[in-house]
């Protein structure tokens, strides 16, 4: 009995960047964070990241302000660790916020 291996070529699912900002509304349940960071749960996208991202996102869910809850925090890097792509930071770029229009 001889077997086919049929290929399918599924589109690779596309490569985002969430911002700390992004994370700590989305943990709190808060309207399209939310809604964004189910789609990551579910595969709808690779998320990209970077240890200086991770590091500034655990300093910032650790706040006892936020309270978010431990098993929750747990679980986003429990996900991160999982599924996101990790990348090296080869460049910093210094942006002044007056540069770019941006007033205080």
């Amino acid at each position: 009995m001889s077997r086919t291996c049929v290929k399918l070529d599924m589109p690779a699912p596309p490569l985002v960047v969430l911002d700390t900002n992004v994370f700590v509304s989305a943990l709190l349940g808060k309207g399209a964070p939310a809604r964004l960071y189910q789609a990551f749960t579910q595969g709808a996208f690779k998320l990209v990241s970077s240890k200086e991202l991770i590091a500034e996102l655990a300093e910032v869910l650790l706040r006892p302000e936020l309270a978010i809850p431990p098993f929750d925090i747990k679980e986003a890097f429990r996900l991160i660790r999982r599924h996101a792509l990790i990348i090296r930071v080869s460049h910093h770029v210094d942006v002044c916020r007056e540069s770019i229009g941006v007033r205080a």
